[in-house]
């Protein structure tokens, strides 16, 4: 099942509406109805079980429930450069 995303200033009162974009993409080409089951992320670690609703020209999903995302991994990595590798780049941005 294909995972859609909504920021958080589109969850409010047990619903979700998606932008335009991704509200004609679910219905032309994925050909979803209103009463189909999607998963919607909000990009910040929790996933939301949805049912449509409405399906005007956007979207409105009700929540039927959520949970904590168990496919979104938090990495959090530094860039290291040794001193002759940044001699060298600032000798070739002469």
């Amino acid at each position: 099942m294909p995972k859609f995303f909504a920021s958080k200033d589109r969850i409010k009162d047990n619903e979700i509406i998606l932008d335009e974009e991704s509200s004609k993409h679910l219905i032309k080409v994925l050909r979803y109805k209103v009463g189909d089951k999607i998963d919607v992320c909000d990009g910040e670690n929790t996933d939301y079980h949805c049912t449509i609703a409405s399906s005007d020209n956007v979207i409105k999903l009700k929540i039927e429930s959520s949970e904590k995302a168990k496919s979104e991994v938090i990495i959090a990595d530094r860039l290291f450069s040794s001193v002759q590798v940044q001699a060298l780049i600032d000798l070739y941005c002469k």
